[in-house]
């Protein structure tokens, strides 16, 4: 009787492992966009959250600016990790390089709002420095839809003000 019940068991556990392994037959560029999507959502959840800007950016906001940084460039060295050969390179630089130069000028403001006492024009520089932050994190999103990367096209929504 014994062996009878534990029939059912074992072959709905074969059934379960058989069914598991099939669902985990995605191709290494499967997993690499799954995975880089999914860094992507968390950091539009983070930019939209917690380090999301208010009505306005400013000098409160260089913590937030910083680890804004912080994130795009986990993002760009997640991505750089490991792609496979079958995902398309020039792409993959190209989004890259993107990312590094929305990095690179939302360092850019960073500084400038640290110095800002220094200026004349604040307000124009100011200015200036937060529309080339959104311009550089908008020129990352036609290459990442290239690249099937649609979590991370959601760049409207990194420098949105409240």
């Amino acid at each position: 009787m014994r062996g009878i019940q534990n029939k059912p068991v074992a072959l709905a556990t074969v059934i379960a492992v058989a069914v598991l392994a099939g669902c985990s037959s995605q191709s290494a560029k499967e997993k690499w966009v799954s995975s880089t999507n999914e860094k992507c959502k968390s950091l539009t959840k983070r930019f939209t959250d917690d380090l999301a800007w208010g009505d306005s950016i400013g000098k409160d906001d260089l913590d937030r600016m910083k680890k804004r940084i912080k994130q795009i460039k986990d993002l760009q060295k997640h991505a750089h990790k490991d792609p496979p050969p079958e995902v398309n390179r020039r792409d993959l630089d190209g989004w890259l390089a993107k990312l590094g130069a929305y990095a690179n000028s939302t360092q850019e403001m960073w500084r400038y709002f640290s110095a800002a006492r220094s200026y004349m024009n604040l307000d124009l520089v100011l200015a200036m420095s937060t529309g080339l932050v959104k311009t550089a994190a908008e020129e990352t999103k036609p290459l990442a839809q290239r690249l099937g990367l649609h979590k991370c096209m959601q760049v409207d929504r990194w420098e949105k003000l409240e």
